[in-house]
């Protein structure tokens, strides 16, 4: 596998794997959860993010909750406040156990 790099406006993103992100300049997964949280009137310490590349790092570690997943490499594990098992050991759903349904 070989790792590309994808120039957003001044800086440049590595990308880990066989697929390009295309986005505009100052757009990324945490702007998208921040207009949700406008629409739904959440606030940020009730939003819970999951990723596992260096496209997720904003993301993580903008959430209340920013889990890293076990396969991530250590510059997401570095950000995160939690890292749970890697996607073929259900880690998505262990970390919703664990951090979201315990609540309910």
């Amino acid at each position: 596998m070989s790792q590309k790099k994808i120039k957003t406006g001044t800086k440049e993103v590595e990308v880990g794997y066989f697929y390009t992100e295309v986005s505009s300049k100052n757009v990324d997964k945490w702007f998208a959860i921040e207009k949700v949280m406008e629409l739904e009137n959440i606030k940020k310490e009730e939003v819970m993010a999951l990723g596992d590349n260096n496209n997720d790092i904003v993301m993580i570690k903008n959430a209340g909750l920013g889990v890293a997943m076990g396969h991530s490499n250590e510059q997401v594990k570095k950000v995160a406040d939690y890292i749970t098992v890697d996607n073929n050991e259900d880690g998505v759903a262990k970390a919703i156990e664990q951090y979201v349904l315990q609540y309910y």
